[in-house]
């Protein structure tokens, strides 16, 4: 059985891969020069709180990320712009 958060990052990445040719999902740091344009999809951070005591309810939360890498050069930031706008349309659309 695979961890909750495995699922989640696994969930975006398939979804990411609808749109983008290269989607790494658990990488900390950039890919290859040659692997470039992609997406970058981690989970960054994640906590716990009791929602309710009586009876008791605890609230996980976790923070997927997803970073756009591209190379340098003159239409870098257009690019990771528009392709930003994109993740974000996809996962507004696909909750």
């Amino acid at each position: 059985m695979k961890h909750q958060h495995t699922e989640i990052r696994e969930a975006a990445v398939a979804l990411l891969k609808k749109r983008f040719r290269r989607v790494y999902g658990g990488r900390w740091i950039a890919p290859a020069q040659a692997d470039l344009p992609c997406v970058v999809v981690f989970i960054d951070g994640r906590d716990s709180r009791v929602f309710n005591d009586a009876p008791l309810e605890v609230e996980h939360r976790c923070r997927l990320t997803t970073m756009v890498c591209v190379q340098a050069n003159d239409d870098a930031d257009a690019l990771a712009e528009e392709m930003l706008a994109l993740v974000e349309r996809l996962f507004y659309a696909n909750p």
